[in-house]
């Protein structure tokens, strides 16, 4: 067995032993005809990048020739990938093991599988045009001048139980294999995107299928709200979570399917009005908008008596106009809103919950101006 270096900018250096904490491996045993690869592209690769099938050429043709292990280039017979990390590759041969109703046995590795024409049909050239196995069928195309005119004929997988999410129980329904799954209830961290326990909920509701019987309605009551299941069909589930603080509950809608292994779905909630126990646990995940801090400076309630004072001395009534702005319709809204924009100082407070389609306004932080200009609108839109 010849052992293969394989350096930056994708300099090939070949030596006889392990080299010592390469950027990238490849194994090769020539003699036998069998390439073995190992890891090849790093994240912090940007620039100079070869293709997969042509990096892999060349250091199989560099370990044949410049090193006497007994066989020509021609000699390549088996490409060994030791992980799939891409999820369109996995899906397909996750695919392959359900429609053959297969379930990988042991609680380990499971047995080699052999995948080709005559098992799969035309399925298996769906399997040789996903990434990871179109690599190696460009690789036979791009140098079969130096390697030979060679096919692929079969391909051979190990898969592990978990990675297929299967259960050794039957479904009872032809071509669709009972499934293990579960579900967690996290936060995200606004700033580092790292996920926290959700402890702004009391207790999350999963609504099921109809078919789950006694089990379609499930309550958990401590985070990560965790449920486990064992069903073989994908359906759209309701979870209703539970705020503390009596903050409301809210319905999310989760499609539950079983096209990757794992997969995230991220969901967005908005309080009103939260109370101090729920609005400090929201804080631990990122800045929440709450009394008045947020879209503008805080209102400065000390003043308000004598903004009061001052703005009734100019001939303006701020609770009649108050209740003026939200007699206006939709159109002249819009109008208030620009007019707004376009006039506040620094002092002025504003609000615009776009997802709730509300915009707030601390009447007593405006300018002498623009409250007038307001009360002029009123007037005329409303006639008092």
């Amino acid at each position: 067995m010849a052992y293969w270096a394989v350096y930056p900018k994708h300099r090939v250096t070949g030596v006889n032993e392990w080299p010592e904490d390469p950027p990238y491996l490849n194994i090769f045993d020539t003699k036998n005809g069998i390439l073995i690869a190992d890891a090849n592209f790093r994240e912090e690769d940007t620039q100079n990048k070869l293709n997969w099938s042509e990096l892999m050429y060349q250091t199989w043709a560099l370990a044949n020739v410049t090193r006497d292990f007994g066989g020509p280039i021609s000699n390549l017979r088996s490409v060994i990938q030791s992980e799939f990390g891409n999820q369109e590759t996995k899906a397909a041969f996750k695919l392959a093991y359900e429609n053959n109703l297969l379930v990988p046995g042991g609680d380990g590795d499971a047995d080699w599988q052999e995948w080709n024409e005559a098992s799969l049909g035309s399925f298996f050239h769906e399997m040789l045009a996903t990434d990871n196995v179109k690599g190696v069928v460009w690789l036979l195309i791009d140098h079969a001048a130096e390697i030979g005119k060679k096919e692929i004929t079969s391909i051979y997988s190990r898969w592990q139980r978990s990675a297929l999410n299967l259960c050794q129980k039957p479904s009872g329904v032809e071509g669709f294999p009972m499934r293990s799954w579960k579900i967690s209830l996290v936060l995200l961290n606004e700033n580092d995107g790292s996920e926290m326990p959700a402890t702004i909920f009391e207790k999350a509701t999963y609504k099921l299928h109809p078919t789950f019987g006694d089990r379609e309605t499930q309550v958990i009551k401590k985070p990560p709200f965790k449920i486990s299941e064992e069903g073989w069909g994908e359906f759209d589930m309701r979870i209703i979570v539970s705020a503390i603080d009596k903050g409301g509950d809210h319905e999310l809608s989760h499609d539950l399917n079983f096209q990757q292994e794992r997969y995230e779905a991220e969901h967005k909630i908005t309080f009103k009005n939260p109370k101090p126990n729920l609005l400090e646990k929201l804080k631990e995940s990122g800045p929440v908008g709450a009394g008045g801090e947020e879209n503008g400076v805080k209102p400065k309630r000390g003043d308000e008596s004598a903004k009061k004072r001052k703005r009734s001395e100019k001939g303006v009534d701020m609770e009649k106009l108050a209740e003026s702005l939200q007699r206006l319709g939709e159109e002249d809204l819009l109008q208030v809103v620009e007019m707004v924009h376009n006039n506040k100082t620094a002092d002025t407070y504003t609000k615009n919950d776009v997802e709730q389609g509300e915009f707030h306004v601390d009447l007593y932080t405006l300018p002498d101006s623009l409250v007038r200009m307001l009360w002029d609108y009123c007037v005329e839109k409303l006639g008092t």
